[in-house]
């Protein structure tokens, strides 16, 4: 028995596609490449999965998008937290959190610089 299967193409991203996944519900398809992660919901496919017809998905169907993460900025960011706080990573949860609730939307990189700016106006001779 031959299982239904959606071919998929998926116009936004702009250079390609890196990785591809479903959330453990099914709900959600979430396309991650160099400019980003979109959301998609897969609600919005499934008609086409039982058809087994190539089905185009457009930048404005995504339901969300996050930007491109800087992840050796994140890790750079995340060590200077580190060593003003003498190592103590639940303080370093903790400050991040703070800052996460000041600016709920902010991308980590804001949130880890907020948080440092915060820490040393704090903590001035």
């Amino acid at each position: 028995m031959q299982a239904d299967r959606l071919t998929l193409r998926v116009n936004a991203h702009r250079g390609g596609i890196c990785s591809i996944a479903v959330d453990p519900d099914g709900q959600f398809l979430v396309s991650g490449g160099a400019d980003g992660v979109w959301v998609w919901s897969v609600d919005r496919l499934t008609p086409s999965i039982s058809r087994g017809i190539v089905q185009t998905v457009d930048r404005k169907e995504a339901l969300h998008t996050l930007p491109p993460r800087d992840f050796a900025r994140e890790a750079k960011l995340r060590q200077n937290l580190r060593v003003k706080v003498m190592y103590d990573e639940a303080k370093v949860d903790r400050l991040i959190a703070f800052e996460r609730e000041r600016a709920p939307g902010a991308a980590l990189v804001e949130l880890m610089e907020s948080a440092i700016e915060r820490w040393e106006r704090d903590n001035r001779d």
